[in-house]
């Protein structure tokens, strides 16, 4: 199969000012990339890049050097850099790590008594999202649902390992909402979650959520030919009474 390449006349960006050129040269990759501007596969080209941003090619060999520490971009030798594909091991790897982080903040913030507004505010987002067919808002508010719990769990290293986790689930997300053919039902499958914070039992929100996780990842892990049964769903090991 033949592979993408980004052509100048194909790209179109906001031009950036002299400050600080690497990281907005970083942020508008990124989000073209998580957004499926640039499909996975992709090449990109950094003199093409430099051009269009109308800045030097440093500034863009710096954004594509923290884009491939984030797991969104390949580097190859002899082919250069190319949006990262996911297929169906890279997707087990991704929520393997997420099934686990996302059971402890969970618990950890239903033991805190986390506030469930910004939650309820995330779900009504999402739903009108997925009314006017936006499937990437959906997609971004999803991510920011569970963002919002890993936050409101109290410790700042989960918060900060989902955060940089999160291109990259925001990419296998929208792959997995490709196949969603109700998107409202998105919006509506978070609320539970918010119920299992509400009742203070953080063994049934930690249950809640590794449900949640592996009802909507086995599907896309199938579709992608590969074995759900590779998933390691986290195992309790609460004290006995």
């Amino acid at each position: 199969m033949q592979q993408a390449v980004v052509p100048d006349e194909e790209v179109s960006v906001a031009p950036l000012s002299t400050a600080r050129l690497a990281d907005q040269a970083y942020e508008q990759l990124r989000e073209m990339i998580v957004s499926g501007r640039f499909a996975m596969g992709t090449r990109l080209i950094e003199v093409q890049l430099a051009k269009n941003f109308g800045i030097s090619r440093a500034p863009v060999r710096e954004a594509m050097r923290r884009l491939v520490e984030d797991g969104l971009v390949d580097e190859r030798p002899r082919v250069g850099y190319t949006v990262a594909e996911f297929d169906a091991a890279a997707v087990i790897d991704l929520y393997n790590v997420r099934l686990s982080l996302e059971a402890t903040s969970i618990r950890l913030a239903t033991r805190r008594g986390m506030a469930t507004a910004p939650l309820r505010d995330l779900i009504d987002r999402m739903a009108a999202a997925a009314r006017a067919g936006e499937q990437a808002r959906v997609s971004r508010y999803e991510l920011d649902f569970h963002a919002e719990i890993c936050r409101a769990s109290g410790n700042a290293l989960i918060a900060h390992l989902f955060h940089t986790l999160e291109g990259r689930l925001l990419m296998a997300i929208a792959l997995d909402n490709e196949g969603q053919a109700d998107l409202q039902a998105i919006a509506t499958e978070h609320t539970p979650l918010i119920a299992a914070i509400e009742s203070g039992d953080e063994q049934a929100a930690a249950a809640t959520m590794t449900g949640h996780i592996l009802s909507t990842v086995k599907p896309l892990i199938l579709r992608l030919g590969g074995d759900p049964g590779q998933l390691l769903v986290p195992l309790d090991h609460s004290e006995p009474a």
